[in-house]
C-alpha cells in the first residue's frame, strides 16, 4: 500500500504519495531560498536611491552595517551597535527573542531567535522574512525548510508542534539542539539530492584572517542535482543558482578581501571581545590581516568542500501529516527528547 497525506494547502480530500510530498517539500523550500536570496539582492542594489529598502528584508549583518554607513544612517548603526546586532544577529523583536547568554560578548546566544509567548510560529516565521533581520545562511536555509513543511502540514498543524508554550517552540538557528532538526536528516555530502542543505567550507585559516564575518562557509540549497551540472543558492549567492566552481570562486574572493575589525560594535562589546583572544590570536590576527591565497593555494586547502549535507526527513514529516494535530504534538516532542 502506498504511504499518502492529506494534501493540507489544497483543502481538498486528495492525498499525496509521498513521492508527491517529496517532490512539494523540495519544491517550496527552493522556491523560498530563491524568494530570499533574490529580494537581498534587489534591496542591496537600490538602497543607496531607495533607502525604505532597508525597511525589511533579510540580511548579512555585516552588508546591512556598509548600507547604513553608505546613507549615513546614524541613528540605526547607533541602535544596532549598543544591542550587538551586526555581530551577533537580529530578529523582529515583537516575535522572538535572544536567549540570554552571559559567556558571550553582547550577553546574548549568537544567531539564535525563539518565539514569544503568545505568539503563531507561522506569524513569527512570516515577520523573520519581512525583516529586517540579520541572519547567517544557515538559518535561511532553515527557514526556507519551515516554510516547505508549513505548507505540507498546514498553519493549524505547523502552529501547534511549534508552539510557544510548548517545549518545542519555533527556534531559528541552524544548530543541533534546535527541535526543528529532529525533521532533517544527516546524509552523506558526497551523493547531494535536489534540495538538500549543503554546506561548502572556507579554508581554515578564514576565522583567523576575518574573526568578524560572515563567510566561514556557505550553507546553501541544491537547486539542481544534474552531475557536473549542480547548482546552489543561498542568501548573499545568485537566486539562479551557481555552479560547485562558483560558489568555491565566490568564497576565495571573500577570503581575499581584507576583513572588517570591530567597527560594528561599541567600543564596551568590542573590548570584551578581545578579552576572548589571548596573545597569540591577536597576534595572528595582526599577521594574516593582509594575507592572499591562490586559486591553486585555496583549492589544496580545502577551500569550497562540501563537508556536510542534510536532507529533509521525509519519513517522521510523513508521520506528522498523517496523524491528528494533537498526535502530531506528541509524535514531535517525543522525537525531540530523544535526540
Amino acid at each position: 500500500m502506498t504511504a499518502s497525506i492529506s494534501n493540507n494547502n489544497l483543502n481538498s480530500d486528495r492525498h499525496l504519495t509521498i513521492s508527491e510530498a517529496r517532490e512539494q517539500l523540495i519544491k517550496t523550500a527552493i522556491s523560498a531560498i530563491r524568494t530570499i536570496s533574490r529580494d537581498n539582492a534587489i534591496r542591496l542594489q537600490i538602497f543607496d536611491k531607495n533607502i525604505q529598502s532597508l525597511n525589511s528584508g533579510i540580511f548579512y549583518g555585516s552588508a546591512y552595517y556598509k548600507a547604513l554607513v553608505k546613507t549615513d544612517q546614524q541613528a540605526l548603526l547607533d541602535f544596532h551597535k549598543i544591542k550587538g546586532s551586526f555581530y551577533y544577529g537580529y530578529a523582529p523583536t515583537k516575535h522572538f527573542y535572544m536567549p540570554l547568554n552571559p559567556t558571550f560578548p553582547t550577553g546574548v546566544q549568537p544567531y539564535r531567535f525563539v518565539i514569544y509567548e503568545d505568539v503563531k510560529p507561522s506569524d513569527a516565521l512570516e515577520a523573520m522574512r519581512k525583516g529586517p533581520s540579520f541572519l547567517g545562511c544557515g538559518e535561511v536555509c532553515q527557514i526556507a525548510y519551515l516554510e516547505a513543511i508549513k505548507e505540507l502540514l498546514g498553519k493549524e498543524k505547523f502552529d501547534c508542534i511549534f508552539a510557544a508554550e510548548s517545549s518545542t517552540p519555533l527556534t531559528i538557528q541552524l544548530e543541533l539542539n534546535n527541535p526543528f532538526n529532529c525533521l532533517t536528516t544527516n546524509v552523506r555530502p558526497e551523493e547531494i539530492k535536489t534540495g538538500q542543505i549543503v554546506f561548502f567550507q572556507n579554508i581554515p585559516e578564514y576565522k583567523i584572517k576575518h574573526p568578524h564575518d560572515d563567510a566561514q562557509g556557505f550553507w546553501s540549497i541544491c537547486c539542481d542535482d544534474t552531475p557536473g551540472k549542480e547548482t546552489f543558492t543561498s542568501l548573499g549567492l545568485s537566486a539562479d543558482g551557481l555552479k560547485r566552481e562558483e560558489v568555491q570562486e565566490a568564497l576565495y574572493t571573500e577570503y581575499n578581501n581584507l576583513p572588517m575589525g570591530l567597527e560594528t560594535v561599541t567600543k564596551e562589546i568590542a573590548d570584551r571581545i578581545l578579552k576572548t583572544l589571548n596573545p597569540l590570536q591577536l597576534n595572528m590576527i595582526k599577521q594574516y590581516a593582509a594575507h592572499q591565497v591562490s586559486r591553486e593555494e585555496f583549492s589544496i586547502r580545502g577551500g569550497g568542500k562540501i563537508t556536510f549535507s542534510v536532507d529533509f526527513n521525509f519519513e517522521r514529516i510523513m508521520e506528522l501529516a498523517n496523524t491528528s494535530t494533537e498526535k502530531a504534538r506528541a509524535l514531535f516532542t517525543k522525537w525531540v527528547k530523544s535526540r
